[in-house]
């Protein structure tokens, strides 16, 4: 099977890229599948790990419909300029994309994301048959909105999807009341595939507690919730040896004013700002417990990632997050903004270790046994062999 996948971005280290690029590779070992995939910009570390496994590679300039709310002025002005241009340039990539679908004998389109309308446009020219992944809210996460609007979201999804991926219960829920045809969706959680090794070493003979928050550092990721938790943790409770390391791009508004807060309430010593981690199976390794603070998480990588690295998970009971952890059960969940919980919740698992440990090694078994198994590669491929037979029997 010759499949076209269509990719937003050209970074591996990218949460969305990552999970896609798992099951390609799942696929490609056990299904026969043979792919053809697209990527919008000339370098990355995702064409990088594309070329080493020998799959085919396309680079083209194509545009996307989200625009950032956030960025204002010049430089609203900037990136509206660069966006119009790609969008101008699509119609080029469509042209490419169709000849080497004709060429090659590809059978069936893969949009992953809904960031990028490449995808649907040729699945409705050229009447292929086309999964779609959908692994954001938009406004909600991300900050972003659709320049033409939700709405034609909706009608693309209806008109040009033969199935609809979600990677939770909550993103399902925000666009099902839109979908007609509900039975071509699916609710599949991402396979995570980074299980590590000597997981529970680091509850032995602890001398300081560390606490690790990645992701990108905006707002919506709620890392100033962390920091002013464990401000309290130090300051109310008296617990010193512990330290919070912050992952994810040292830039930005939003990390200058965590970073201010850093400094004015003195705790430079327990805040470690690490900037953008590569190598993210190094650094959990050294950690006890993870922090989630994000106000709306599609469906939290970093969680699972965390279990299956040995940390025990505390994160807000929202959205993907709040299905992910079974509170005292796999982890902790606190409300989120509710700092005062978060700290006592840190510190109730700082004041008896032993159960600590224990619950995270509650959260690695059940991250690996439903997680690491690649259950969702399996049926991303079941269904796209559907489609595939369907089309040629019609």
């Amino acid at each position: 099977m010759k499949v076209l996948f269509i990719f937003h971005d050209s970074e591996r280290n990218n949460g969305a890229n990552r999970s896609m690029m798992d099951i390609i590779d799942y696929l490609a070992k056990n299904n026969g599948v043979e792919p053809y995939i697209v990527f919008p910009q000339k370098h990355g570390s995702a064409i990088d790990y594309a070329r080493e496994q020998n799959y085919h590679v396309i680079l083209l300039r194509y545009g996307r419909w989200d625009f950032p709310v956030a960025k204002q002025g010049l430089k609203r002005l900037q990136y509206a300029v660069k966006w119009f241009t790609k969008l101008l340039i699509t119609p080029y990539a469509y042209l490419k994309l169709e000849t080497e679908i004709r060429k090659e004998g590809i059978q069936l389109l893969y949009t992953n994301t809904y960031t990028t309308f490449l995808g649907a446009w040729l699945s409705h020219g050229y009447k292929m048959p086309h999964v779609w992944h959908i692994r954001e809210f938009g406004r909600e996460d991300h900050n972003f909105k659709l320049v033409f609007g939700e709405k034609t979201l909706y009608r693309r999804l209806n008109r040009d999807s033969d199935a609809i991926v979600f990677i939770s219960n909550s993103i399902r829920d925000k666009y099902l009341p839109h979908i007609t045809d509900k039975e071509k969706c699916y609710v599949l959680y991402n396979d995570i595939n980074s299980v590590g090794s000597n997981l529970f070493d680091r509850w032995d003979n602890i001398s300081q507690i560390n606490l690790l928050i990645a992701g990108t550092l905006q707002e919506g990721k709620g890392q100033l919730e962390a920091v002013r938790a464990l401000d309290l943790v130090i300051k109310e409770y008296g617990i010193k040896n512990i330290r919070l390391y912050v992952a994810g791009k040292k830039q930005g508004r939003y990390y200058e004013e965590v970073l201010k807060y850093v400094d004015e309430h003195d705790l430079t010593n327990n805040v470690e700002f690490c900037g953008f981690v590569s190598e993210m199976e190094k650094i959990r390794s050294k950690m006890h417990m993870g922090l989630v603070c994000s106000a709306n998480e599609a469906f939290g990588r970093v969680t699972i990632e965390g279990m299956l690295s040995g940390m025990f998970m505390i994160g807000a009971n929202t959205a993907g997050t709040g299905e992910l952890i079974s509170d005292c059960k796999t982890g902790r969940l606190y409300t989120l903004h509710d700092e005062k919980t978060l700290a006592s919740i840190i510190v109730e698992c700082i004041n008896n270790i032993d159960e600590t440990r224990r619950i995270a090694i509650e959260g690695f078994s059940y991250a690996k046994d439903t997680y690491a198994n690649n259950k969702t590669s399996e049926r991303i491929g079941e269904i796209m062999q559907c489609l595939v037979e369907h089309r040629r029997t019609t």
